[in-house]
């Protein structure tokens, strides 16, 4: 009986690690890590020491990612990324990308009505190519054309 709970206990979790995967924004063949880039959701502080993993890349580039992928592969330059945080924020940001380079998005929700946060930082350099601050109750942004 222990085999058999081992066994679907194995068989789930690959089944959930399986799940997570990297949308392809570009058209064509796929390219060498070198020449590309990749954008991935990090954390939410809240209260600036809560971490929370709610963040979710909505679309690039008014590409709609679907529920599997949780990672963009990007060829560089400008991109914009529409991002939701659960059901209760969202934001657009618009960023440049490097080939070779990595990148991870971030929010941070303060205690106060208007400290709302969001940034990316390059991993490859360690720094914020974009981010924008708000108020909880400001309009929505949209990108800029």
């Amino acid at each position: 009986m222990r085999d058999i709970l081992g066994l679907i206990s194995i068989s789930v979790l690959l089944v959930v690690l399986s799940a997570c995967g990297t949308m392809q924004s570009y058209e064509g063949v796929e390219r060498i890590k070198t020449e590309t880039s990749i954008l991935k959701p990090g954390f939410t502080v809240i209260g600036g020491f809560l971490p929370d993993l709610g963040i979710r890349i909505d679309s690039v580039d008014g590409k709609k990612l679907s529920f599997e992928d949780d990672k963009v592969e990007l060829l560089p330059g400008s991109h914009t990324v529409f991002l939701k945080w659960k059901t209760a924020d969202e934001e657009y940001l618009t960023f440049v990308t490097q080939a070779g380079h990595n990148y991870t998005i971030r929010r941070s929700d303060g205690w106060q009505q208007c400290d709302i946060r969001w940034w990316i930082v390059d991993d490859t350099t360690d720094e914020i190519v974009t981010e924008v601050t708000k108020c909880s109750n400001s309009p929505k942004n949209s990108p800029v054309n």
